[in-house]
């Protein structure tokens, strides 16, 4: 019992560090404060998973000295083992909550498409070289700080404290997937109004290739005789889109903390536009031509 509560200690703890630490990393570059994590409270639980995932993995590793020659001299290799092993375990870490979080939400969280050596967007090779660099300290310095510090605590201090931060936790995890299934409903809706147009425009440009006479759902008859009515119609969505957004990201804390969210809705509205002009373009051409 005292040993699965030290490492729930551990969890909740590092949960805040990594929150705090990563808090800070975006909050620099951006020149204001982001709130870096899916909860409302001081916490960022995969932190706590990749750290409990650390110290039951790896500190193992840790003790065991393993030595190679090289030019005669033994060398140990075991922080290099250390190294690469976190990298390893990190990235597994950190691509499968990307992964569960994108199934749960329907929404990609972070996105690392444009760096070097990415799997997915989920992980990426710069990220995976700072794990390996973090799991060193966090094995070698970190860590047994930490346990030096929490053996000291009474049990019935641990025991108090967890239960605060749990029920703390409950309620703020709670909020937090509330938050998240706005977020999912938005992008669920946006993604059916994208499909629509993109099932339209292909049926439309198809007919016209086969100079069939058309129907387009969504756009009024008149659109194919007034180009100011489509493109107010147009002008409309993009309106709607954006005041939605905003009130979205007004309300909801997790699209100002993960901008990812919000750039992906705005690359999808993007896309729409660039299908409307290109159905505009072929729509009023071919009447021009008639």
């Amino acid at each position: 019992m005292k040993e699965v509560s030290i490492f729930i200690f551990y969890f909740f703890f590092y949960s805040a560090i990594g929150w705090f630490l990563e808090s800070i990393y975006c909050s620099i570059p951006a020149k204001k404060w982001i709130n870096r994590g899916f909860l409302t409270g001081p916490m960022c639980p995969i932190y706590g998973t990749g750290a409990l995932t650390l110290a039951l993995l790896l500190e193992p590793i840790s003790h065991k000295l393993i030595y190679i020659n090289i030019f005669g001299n033994r060398v140990s290799v075991t922080p290099l083992l250390v190294f690469v092993a976190g990298m390893v375990l990190s990235d597994i870490v950190e691509f499968y909550t990307s992964l569960i979080m994108e199934k749960l939400f329907h929404a990609h969280w972070w996105d690392y498409s444009g760096r070097f050596l990415n799997i997915q967007g989920r992980i990426c090779f710069s990220h995976t070289l700072i794990w390996g660099g973090v799991s060193l300290a966090f094995i070698y310095l970190v860590h047994p700080v930490v346990e030096s510090a929490v053996a000291k605590i009474p049990n019935n201090i641990i025991y108090l404290i967890l239960a605060v931060i749990a029920v703390i936790f409950t309620i703020d995890l709670i909020y937090a997937v509330r938050s998240a299934m706005d977020i999912r409903a938005f992008m669920d809706k946006f993604r059916k109004l994208n499909n629509r147009i993109v099932n339209a425009s292909n049926s439309v440009l198809k007919n016209l290739e086969s100079h069939i006479e058309i129907h387009v759902e969504g756009i009024h008859e008149a659109t194919l005789k007034n180009v100011g009515r489509f493109n107010q119609w147009r002008d409309d969505l993009t309106v709607q889109f954006n005041e939605l957004l905003t009130k979205l990201k007004r309300e909801n804390r997790l699209l100002r903390g993960f901008p990812n969210l919000s750039s992906t809705a705005k690359k999808q509205l993007q896309s729409i536009e660039e299908l409307l002009q290109e159905l505009k373009k072929r729509l009023f051409d071919d009447d021009n031509r008639q």
